[in-house]
C-alpha cells in the first residue's frame, strides 16, 4: 500500500492547534469509498453522520467485531467526509491487508464543530474529570454502536474504540464510562479521568496509549497520568519506546516485542522522543522511526485479539420462566415493535441486558441520558437487568 503524503495542514481551532493530513493515498481513498454514509439522530440530543464500513461477503450467521473511530478536531463538521479521509483512522481497518486476517465492522461518526467527544476544555494539561458530563456527541456515538448491534451480526465481546487528539481524549472517555461495552481501547495523545475510583471501574478494558514527548498541543501528562493510575489500581503497564533510540521505557526490537505480544499484555504505553503533535499516530516525515500507532506493526493485531469475557448463561428452566424472573434479578417490560423503551430514570445512562422469556439474550444496550434505548427492533415481553 502507498504511505499517506506528508503534507500537513495546521489549523488554529479554538485553542488547540489540531494538525490534520491533507489527503490519503489512491488505495486508501478507493477504499474510503467503499464506506457507506449515513446519519442518526439521538431524541433530544443531536444528529451526528457518520461513515460505515462493512466487511465483505457479510453473513448473518457470523459474529463480527465492531471498530469505532474518534477523530480530532481537524476533521469536525457535517461534511461526512473529512473524519475518513484527513487521516488513516478509519481506512486503515478496512485495508484489504487487515480485512483478510480482521473481517471487522468500520463506524466513523462525525462531530460538528466546536464539539468534543470528551468533556475536556480548551489548553487542558493531563486529565479531566468526568463529572463534567457527557457530551452529545458520545451519547450518539454510543447510541449509533447500540443500534449497529441490533442491525447487523456483531460480536458483543470484540467492541473497540480508537482515536487520536480529540479522539484521544474521546477514546478513554468511552472505555471509562461504559467499560462493560468495549474489549479494548487505543488512545493517541489523550487523556481521561484518572482518578483512582473510576480507572478502578475499567479493570476488564485493555488499553494501549501512545504519546509524543516533545507533543505540545496535547502534553504527554495525558497518557502518562493515566497509565500510572491504571498501575496503582493494580494493573500491570507494559512501557515501551521500542526502535527510537530514547523514551520514557526499554528500547525494544521488532523481534523483542513480537515475543511480548504473544502473551497478550492487556495495558501498553508507547511514548516517542519526537514526532509532535501528529507522531503518536502515525510516521512524521523527518524522523527515524515509522512505526506508530496505525502504522505500528502489532497494534491492529494485539486490539483485535482482545475480547471481554463472556456473560454465564442462565438456565432458562430457572430465570426464564415467565412467572420467575423477579427472583433471578430480572424486571419484566412489555415492548411494542419500533418502540422507544422507557426505563426507570435513575437507569440513565447504565447498560443493561436484554432477554426473552425463553431464554434467548437480545443483547447488551446502554440507556440514554433519559434512561430510553432508542427504536429498538422488538416486540413483546422482555426481561432485563442492570449489567454490573
Amino acid at each position: 500500500m502507498k504511505k499517506l503524503k506528508s503534507i500537513v495542514a495546521i489549523l488554529f481551532c479554538f485553542g488547540f492547534f489540531t494538525i490534520s493530513l491533507a489527503a490519503l493515498s489512491a488505495d486508501d481513498q478507493a477504499i474510503a469509498d467503499k464506506f457507506l454514509k449515513r446519519s442518526h439522530t439521538l431524541s433530544g440530543v443531536t444528529t451526528l453522520p457518520y461513515r460505515l464500513f462493512v466487511p465483505a461477503n457479510y453473513s448473518k450467521t457470523t459474529r463480527y467485531p465492531l471498530v469505532l473511530t474518534l477523530h480530532g478536531g481537524g476533521e469536525r463538521g457535517n461534511d461526512n467526509v473529512a473524519q475518513i479521509t484527513g487521516h488513516i483512522l478509519a481506512v486503515v481497518w478496512a485495508r484489504d491487508s487487515n480485512q483478510t486476517k480482521h473481517p471487522c465492522f468500520v463506524l466513523s461518526p462525525q462531530m460538528p464543530a466546536g464539539a468534543n467527544w470528551a468533556p475536556m476544555w480548551e489548553g487542558i494539561v493531563g486529565s479531566y474529570s468526568l463529572t463534567r458530563g457527557e457530551t452529545d456527541p458520545m451519547k450518539v456515538a454510543i447510541a449509533i454502536v447500540d443500534s449497529l448491534r441490533r442491525e447487523f451480526s456483531i460480536d458483543s465481546t470484540r467492541i473497540y474504540v480508537t482515536g487520536m487528539s480529540r479522539g484521544g481524549y474521546g477514546t478513554w472517555d468511552a472505555v471509562e464510562r461504559f467499560p462493560k461495552l468495549f474489549a479494548a481501547g487505543g488512545a493517541m495523545a489523550g487523556g481521561g479521568d484518572s482518578s483512582l475510583a473510576v480507572v478502578k471501574g475499567i479493570n476488564d478494558v485493555a488499553m494501549w496509549a501512545f504519546h509524543c514527548q516533545d507533543d505540545n498541543t496535547v502534553q504527554p501528562a495525558g497518557s502518562r497520568q493515566m497509565i500510572a493510575a491504571l498501575a496503582k489500581a493494580g494493573r500491570q503497564a507494559v512501557i515501551t519506546n521500542y526502535n527510537i533510540g530514547s523514551g520514557t521505557g526499554p528500547n525494544l526490537t521488532n523481534k523483542q516485542m513480537d515475543s511480548l505480544m504473544k502473551t497478550n499484555p492487556k495495558l501498553l504505553y508507547s511514548e516517542y522522543l519526537n514526532g509532535g503533535h501528529e507522531g503518536s499516530w502515525h510516521a512524521v516525515s523527518g524522523y527515524p522511526n515509522t512505526e506508530r500507532g496505525f502504522d505500528n506493526p502489532f497494534y491492529i493485531d494485539w486490539l483485535m485479539a482482545q475480547k471481554r469475557p463472556v456473560a454465564t448463561t442462565v438456565s432458562q428452566k430457572s430465570a426464564f420462566a415467565a412467572d420467575r424472573e423477579t427472583q433471578a434479578g430480572f424486571s419484566r417490560k412489555v415492548i411494542a415493535t419500533n418502540a422507544s423503551i422507557a426505563f426507570p430514570l435513575q437507569m440513565k445512562n447504565s447498560r443493561i441486558s436484554l432477554y426473552s422469556v425463553t431464554g434467548q439474550n437480545l443483547g447488551e444496550f446502554t440507556l440514554n441520558c433519559e434512561a430510553r434505548i432508542e427504536n429498538v427492533r422488538l416486540s413483546g415481553i422482555v426481561l432485563y437487568k442492570t449489567v454490573k
